[in-house]
């Protein structure tokens, strides 16, 4: 950040300087002190209130009185919940009602009405009422005021569970036997990793964080919405490459000293930005491939995807269509139900000159994802 806090009293003593250090004044705990002044400075009011109630409970198991401070804020945040007046430290606890029923159907046994209180009792919480009987039984528990991480009475059953000891529960074995599976997107990645090397294909593997130079500038492209990093520490690698063929002319750039032709593939994600996913990314599996020769042409890629076509019993077709990293006449898009699947095509040779290559390159990029589903694709990365 630009800015440190630095906290001082009214007559100019300094506390401290957050998050660096404390002053030898205000801020020092010397032998013999029993008036304490507890301050926390942070980005979070309520991992703040968290640490500040953990450690006046700790004070308070050792003997010393904790007496609440009000803090007046000049603005409202998120955290404050509609007042800028904030008691600290704060009850974090809260009231959760815990089911006989569900402690059998978690543990497997059932409790004692005894022993369950006493073992909520040892975790640190309070049984505040009970009603019902055996399994109809129902108990209103307030967690500990230190606990800010109980939000379901699966999480008292836990605690149950842990202060009865593990040790305590007579093990069972699995009644029902089922054997896992690679699913259907993975298995066609494995068969075309097949195919590209059946083929000539030499695979690499690359960071799937690339940076914007390497994603825009050097592909001529500007229109992309990249998923980018937050508080990137290297623009090299501040964003989520959203094409694989980056990476492959990344390959191409270092191995300019070796004998072509040059056939490199590459199976990997991409990310690209869905404002409907709860993250508002979507990551997918693509297949790239990149021929680096004097005789490099879009007929070599267009019979590689008769290839992959046949043997992934995929329906594949072009159409031509521009894009600003090949050349002009020279692209066409992958179709598969009408839907745009890839994109193949000579690259231009601004974009080949941007990344150092000295040969004409050829290229494919297909939706691995897009061709092991049968819903319809909202948007792939080879559009």
């Amino acid at each position: 950040m630009h800015r440190y806090p630095y906290l001082e009293d009214a007559v100019g003593e300094v506390l401290s300087m957050p998050p660096i250090i404390n002053s030898d004044g205000l801020g020092n705990v010397r032998p013999g002190d029993v008036e304490l002044f507890v301050e926390m400075t942070g980005t979070s009011l309520t991992h703040l209130q968290l640490c500040a109630t953990i450690m006046a409970v700790d004070l308070a198991d050792r003997g010393w009185t904790i007496a609440p401070v009000v803090s007046v804020y000049p603005y409202q945040t998120e955290e404050m919940e509609g007042t800028t007046e904030i008691v600290t430290p704060r009850d974090m606890g809260v009231t959760i009602e815990l089911e006989a029923r569900a402690i059998a159907s978690c543990l497997g046994v059932s409790f004692e009405a005894e022993e369950v209180e006493t073992l909520l009792r040892g975790a640190g919480h309070q049984v505040l009422s009970k009603d019902g009987e055996d399994n109809a039984r129902i108990w209103t528990v307030k967690t500990p005021p230190y606990r800010d991480d109980c939000m379901h009475q699966v999480d008292l059953i836990e605690d149950l569970a842990i202060q009865r000891g593990y040790d305590s529960f007579d093990p069972v074995m699995p009644e029902e036997f089922t054997v896992g599976r690679l699913d259907d997107e993975e298995l066609l990645g494995d068969a075309a990793r097949s195919i590209m090397v059946g083929v000539g294909y030499q695979e690499s593997m690359s960071p799937i964080l690339s940076s914007k130079e390497a994603l825009l500038e050097r592909m001529n492209r500007s229109d992309a919405e990249l998923v980018e990093i937050d508080n990137v520490m290297s623009l090299q690698y501040g964003v989520l490459r959203d094409s694989l063929l980056p990476s492959l002319l990344a390959v191409e750039a270092a191995s300019g000293k070796a004998v072509y032709p040059h056939k490199v593939f590459e199976l990997g994600e991409v990310a690209l930005r869905d404002p409907a996913a709860q993250d508002e990314t979507a990551t997918r599996t693509c297949l790239g491939c990149l021929c680096a020769d004097a005789e490099a042409s879009v007929s070599e890629m267009q019979s590689l995807l008769d290839v992959l076509s046949h043997f992934l019993e995929r329906s594949l077709s072009l159409r031509p269509a521009e894009h600003p990293s090949f050349m002009e006449g020279r692209s066409a898009e992958v179709l598969l139900d009408e839907r745009i699947v890839g994109r193949l095509g000579e690259l231009h040779p601004e974009v080949l000159t941007r990344w150092g290559v000295g040969v004409p390159c050829s290229c494919l990029e297909i939706d691995v994802t897009a061709l092991s589903s049968s819903e319809s694709v909202q948007e792939s990365p080879c559009q």
